[in-house]
């Protein structure tokens, strides 16, 4: 089976690196990542991961880009993953909470794969920006604060990844 994690920059890379290395015996990895996300590849390498790596535009690559520009991007990542996604033949889709995870995710859910998402571990109290449009939308929803499972009840809390 295939999974494909969703690589943000930052600390949503290093949740991702966490993630495949707890399911690299068990599944054949494959990493998606902004094209931009050098630092993401060059993780996976040191760490010798195993899987294939596929770089995509992020609707939040620029930080300066008008609503409307992202909006494109978002839309124009959904087509570009609905192909990648099958041509990969991708069972599931995890996320770590990358902005990413948005147009990746809904090509998931379209071509009816399986989802799960993992809010950041520096989310304590709210939910990120994605994790709030995440939320009710995947097939599992992962926090790792206590505090938060109890204010969200569709999620689940089972500790921290890191």
């Amino acid at each position: 089976m295939k999974i494909a994690i969703v690589l943000g920059k930052g600390g949503h890379t290093r949740q991702g690196i966490k993630l495949a290395e707890s399911l690299k015996d068990y599944v054949e990895l494959v990493y998606i990542m902004s094209k931009t996300n050098e630092l993401g590849e060059k993780k996976i390498r040191n760490k010798k991961l195993p899987g294939t790596i596929i770089h995509v535009d992020s609707p939040r690559d620029d930080p300066h880009a008008s609503k409307i520009k992202s909006a494109y991007r978002t839309i124009k990542t959904f087509f570009v993953m609905l192909n990648l996604l099958r041509k990969h033949k991708i069972a599931a889709v995890a996320s770590p909470g990358s902005g990413l995870t948005v147009p990746v995710f809904f090509a998931a859910k379209v071509l009816g794969l399986y989802t799960f998402y993992i809010e950041s571990l520096s989310r304590i109290k709210e939910l990120s920006m994605t994790g709030k449009i995440m939320y009710g939308r995947t097939d599992l929803f992962f926090v790792q604060w206590k505090e938060l499972a109890k204010k969200y009840p569709k999620a689940i809390y089972r500790g921290k990844l890191i």
